[in-house]
């Protein structure tokens, strides 16, 4: 049996990239980019306030919950 040595098993390095693609004609809806905005904002704040960010999915998830219940009728 033989062992490979630890730096053939690591990763020497990690790099982060991204492709954007856009159409000539792409134009968004005001619905979309309300939507692109939110998101924007969403992750900005996932980023610099981990905790507010969570609180605010909770609050969300909470909405949203309450809302199902009372479509549902009860």
């Amino acid at each position: 049996m033989s062992l490979t040595s630890h730096s053939e098993n690591s990763i020497r390095s990690i790099e982060l990239t991204e492709t954007f693609h856009q159409e000539d004609n792409d134009k968004l809806t005001a619905e979309e980019e309300k939507e692109a905005e939110q998101i924007l904002k969403d992750e900005q704040l996932k980023r610099t306030d981990p905790a507010a960010y969570h609180a605010m999915i909770s609050r969300h998830q909470q909405h949203v919950c309450s809302s199902q219940y009372l479509f549902a009728g009860r």
